[in-house]
């Protein structure tokens, strides 16, 4: 029995998985490997409980939801500039008229001042919620039913011609 749940649940993650990777190019107009090799899915079955998850990058839920400007004094570990510098020096952006450290300075300054809104010129919006919504998971539970269904009518079909 645990087979055809399992992988009724691991079809679903699956496609669910795939259909992130391909909505984030759609909403950020580019892709990236980083975002999508962050991608994990995991389906764990505890009695009646069946605990579904897809964990992602740590920065996923500011893509989707953006993020206010800063109202603490607290610097994070690393700081806001200092993530900023590492994604300048991956992505090869920049010129010769401004250092890393300067650029990644004023971009930190305006997201801290302004936040990040969400859609924007860069981001659509919709990232996960277009993907995992309501529909999505009325699908999961349908083919979860199907499934149960299915299971019953063999287990009783078994018993019968004991």
């Amino acid at each position: 029995m645990e087979v055809g749940i399992s992988g009724v649940i691991d079809k679903w993650l699956a496609e669910a998985k795939a259909d992130l990777k391909s909505n984030y190019k759609t909403v950020m107009g580019h892709d990236s490997e980083t975002w999508r090799n962050s991608l994990e899915t995991t389906n764990v079955r505890d009695g009646n409980i069946i605990k579904v998850r897809i964990l992602g990058a740590y920065y996923t839920y500011w893509l989707e939801h953006g993020r206010n400007p800063t109202t603490t004094k607290t610097a994070g570990n690393p700081t806001l500039r200092e993530i900023i510098e590492k994604w300048i020096l991956k992505k090869g952006i920049g010129n010769k008229d401004i250092s890393v450290k300067s650029l990644a300075y004023i971009i930190a300054r305006k997201i801290h001042e302004k936040g990040i809104k969400v859609p924007n010129a860069h981001n659509k919006g919709g990232i996960i919620t277009n993907i995992i919504n309501k529909k999505r998971i009325e699908l999961l539970i349908n083919m979860l039913e199907k499934s149960y269904s299915i299971e019953i009518k063999s287990d009783l079909i078994k018993e019968f011609k004991k």
